[in-house]
């Protein structure tokens, strides 16, 4: 499955590895939250503490120090499972700069101790199987608009001037599950995610029990999606 790059048919992209399947509502889902405290920082500019992922290889996790931008901080799916009809998730922490340190930056080459030089992807391997990698993998959610009877699909066209699936069809709203702004009782929840990117990006008030979670999937790599749209 290492190199598996998702179904493409001309402008429309799938580029999932789904794991499981089913209609899951709001209340048939527990969502399992850890973290070592170990691997929390204080930031002093926000005042809050932090996760910062400590388990990274060197030659990666030097990677991190030219990263820029806001170290936003996401949620990291390290396994999912269904239990007597239900549907368990299993979180960590994870964050922005550490997405484009690792998912962002499988081609970028690392040197080695012999001076050589190698891409992440060819030195490490990247098993779209294997959850609980280094990988930060941060927990995107999709929405999608089915309508009654019928059952069609509502579809969006992209701009080419996205970073993300340029010129490629996708959902109506779509984002990633961030640890602060999505938590119910104190533990992030993807229906809670959606609940928030419906109401910015389509500006529509919805309820947590008004869709269902139809599948769990990985993303292929983005470095893998824009060779295929090129």
């Amino acid at each position: 499955m290492n190199d598996y790059c998702g179904l493409k048919i001309n402008d429309l992209l799938i580029p999932f590895y789904t794991f499981i399947e089913g209609k899951f509502e709001f209340n048939d889902v527990i969502v399992k939250y850890t973290f070592d405290p170990l691997e929390m920082f204080y930031d002093e500019e926000v005042e809050k503490w932090l996760y910062k992922p400590v388990v990274l290889p060197l030659g990666i996790k030097n990677l991190m120090k030219g990263m820029k931008g806001k170290d936003t901080q996401l949620c990291k799916l390290r396994n999912c499972k269904v239990k007597d009809g239900r549907l368990i998730l299993e979180i960590k922490p994870t964050s922005w700069l550490t997405y484009q340190t690792t998912n962002l930056s499988l081609d970028r080459e690392v040197c080695l101790s012999n001076g050589s030089r190698i891409s992440i992807r060819k030195k490490y391997g990247i098993n779209v199987e294997n959850l609980d990698d280094f990988l930060a993998n941060p927990i995107g959610v999709s929405a999608m608009l089915i309508s009654e009877p019928d059952n069609a699909t509502f579809l969006v066209k992209r701009s080419k001037m996205l970073d993300q699936y340029p010129g490629l069809y996708g959902v109506f709203a779509a984002g990633f599950m961030e640890r602060e702004r999505d938590s119910l009782a104190g533990v992030p929840n993807p229906f809670k995610t959606i609940q928030r990117e419906i109401k910015e990006e389509v500006g529509i008030d919805v309820e947590l029990n008004d869709f269902k979670i139809f599948c769990i999937g990985r993303a292929t790599m983005i470095s893998m999606l824009k060779s295929l749209v090129k």
